[in-house]
Formats: C-alpha cells, sequence, structure tokens
C-alpha cells in the first residue's frame, strides 16, 4: 500500500503533522512500530515523547508584560521573546540523554510542546486522541512503514514549524 501525507497550511502540532512525524519515525526506527504492535497501550507514551524529541512547533514569539530578570539579563517590558520550546525539550537538566528517544521517561508529559501556562493550546487533547486512534489502527494493520530519508522530503522553511510538505509512505499489510 502508498499513500501520501500532506501537511501543507496545517497548524503546528496538528494531528497531521504528528502523524506525518510518527510515520517517519517507524520508517527510521522500525523496532518502536513492533514496540507499538506488541503493546499498544503504549502509544500514550509514543505520542508524548515524539511531542518532546521534534517538537512540531519549535518556538513562539512572545512580548513580555513587565520587566523581568533572567539568568543575570536584564529583559525589558515590551521586549520581543523568542521562546525555543525544541530548546526546553532537550533540556539535560530537565530529561535525562535528552537526545535518545525513550518512551519509558519518568518525566514524559513534562515537555513544551503543546505551550504551558495560559498560551497552553486549546487543542492539545484532541490533537492527542486523534494520533492515538489513528496510531492504534495503523499498528493494527501495518507491520512496517516506509519512508524516504529526510533529504529527500519536501520541507516547510519555517522557523515556526518542523513541518513536512508531503510524506510518501509505503505500507506493509500484516
Amino acid at each position: 500500500v502508498v499513500g501520501s501525507v500532506r501537511c501543507v497550511d496545517a497548524p503546528p502540532p496538528s494531528p497531521t503533522i504528528l502523524l506525518a512525524t510518527a510515520m517517519s519515525r517507524f520508517s527510521r526506527q522500525p523496532e518502536l512500530l513492533h514496540q507499538l504492535i506488541e503493546n499498544p497501550k503504549r502509544i500514550s507514551s509514543f505520542i508524548e515523547e515524539l511531542l518532546r524529541h521534534i517538537s512540531p512547533a519549535p518556538a513562539v514569539l512572545r512580548k513580555t508584560t513587565a520587566a523581568i530578570t533572567l539568568s543575570g539579563v536584564e529583559i525589558p517590558e515590551g521586549a520581543t521573546m523568542l521562546l525555543l520550546y525544541a530548546s526546553a525539550n532537550r533540556d539535560p537538566r530537565m530529561f535525562d540523554d535528552p537526545d535518545t528517544f525513550d518512551m519509558s521517561r519518568s518525566n514524559i508529559q513534562q515537555h513544551l510542546a503543546f505551550g504551558y501556562g495560559p498560551h497552553f493550546c486549546a487543542g492539545a487533547a484532541i490533537t492527542r486522541l486523534e494520533v492515538r486512534i489513528a496510531l492504534e489502527a495503523i499498528i493494527a494493520r501495518f507491520q512496517h512503514i516506509s519512508c524516504p530519508p529526510d533529504h529527500e522530503i519536501n520541507w516547510n522553511n519555517s522557523w515556526m514549524a518542523n513541518t513536512m510538505r508531503d510524506l510518501p509512505i509505503q505500507f506493509t499489510i500484516t
């Protein structure tokens, strides 16, 4: 079975983008797909680690509402700040061995892929649910997923989103 995920104009971290990222991950690390086939209850942990590890929305712009000092640096009121979620999600003070994809992390849900506080993504729960349902269907039917290497994928050029314009996928039916 051959298919393609189209991600054009999808706001990150939309279910479409997260599913495309999951398919790419399964293609590069097939043992993850087999772990989920053997134990579908790990899908939620896979989704959380995927969000932390890939950070579909790696950065966001914000303006300070008051002067603040962070790590000894004075930041005036009204300053434009670039918050790097992707960097925070790889912070070794927060995540042991942060560059390793590990679905068994004890703090697996403490990533910032959906933001934090008053700016937490209103669609986070529905995104998780939609992706979980889709992955349940995928792992029930397919035993192998293949995608082209990263350098052959048509990527969107944006510092605001790690997204593919489309992702050709080949599935092997079980």
